[in-house]
């Protein structure tokens, strides 16, 4: 009883504030890189809703394309709602409304190339304690081909792993930590399709999310 009431309040709080905000929901399936201190929980695959317009709390001013020297960055608040994801046995859940935050940068090179790095991710706790994190590292060549440093502009794409005008980098990474700064429980993965949800699937998603996060906190029978 307590686990539906809390599902189902999540959920209406989460509807109610799905009117002001505009998340999106991206699917994904992805190959482990790196496992340590844990056993090898084989690929991975779940879901991420992120919000489109999150609250920016530090930010720098666009950098000329002229100059090659610098760094253009965001930081956010609030930039991922809700994730879940399933590795082998394993499950992670964070939950509608989580705190997380999130940064974009664009990274000038240097030298005489016109080359850019851009970066994006964001970190949130799960249920269960643990972090969960995602990233998005591509080049690109401005100022035709770069995307602006907002979340806006990243999520704008339907496919992570296809933007247009991006190429080489690590491409989208979800990592798995015991604790924030823990480095000996860590999965590292890959993500080999990264696609985003068509609506109306995003809030029905979240509702799922919430739902599964409510069973895992029901308390066992002895």
């Amino acid at each position: 009883m307590r686990r539906t009431q809390f599902a189902l309040g999540a959920a209406a709080l989460l509807a109610s504030a799905s009117a002001l905000a505009i998340p999106v929901t991206y699917e994904f399936t992805a190959l482990l890189e790196v496992s340590q201190g844990v056993e090898n929980p084989g690929p991975a695959h779940g879901y991420i809703t992120f919000e489109t317009n999150p609250v920016v709390t530090d930010s720098t001013d666009p950098i000329d394309y002229t100059n090659k020297s610098g760094t253009e960055w965001n930081s956010y608040d609030g930039a991922l709602l809700s994730a879940y994801m399933e590795f082998g046995s394993d499950e992670l859940y964070v939950a509608g409304g989580t705190s997380s935050t999130g940064a974009t940068y664009k990274n000038f090179w240097n030298d005489q190339s016109p080359v850019v790095e851009y970066a994006a991710g964001t970190q949130a706790q799960s249920i269960d304690g643990r972090y969960f994190s995602f990233s998005y590292d591509r080049r690109c060549i401005p100022p035709d081909n770069c995307l602006d440093s907002t979340f806006e502009s990243l999520l704008a794409n339907a496919d992570l792993n296809d933007v247009h005008g991006m190429y080489a980098g690590l491409g989208v990474v979800l990592r798995v930590r015991n604790a924030l700064l823990d480095p000996t429980v860590l999965q590292v993965y890959t993500a080999t399709t990264f696609r985003k949800v068509p609506e109306p699937s995003t809030l029905g998603l979240l509702v799922l999310g919430l739902l599964g996060a409510a069973a895992r906190r029901r308390p066992s029978k002895k």
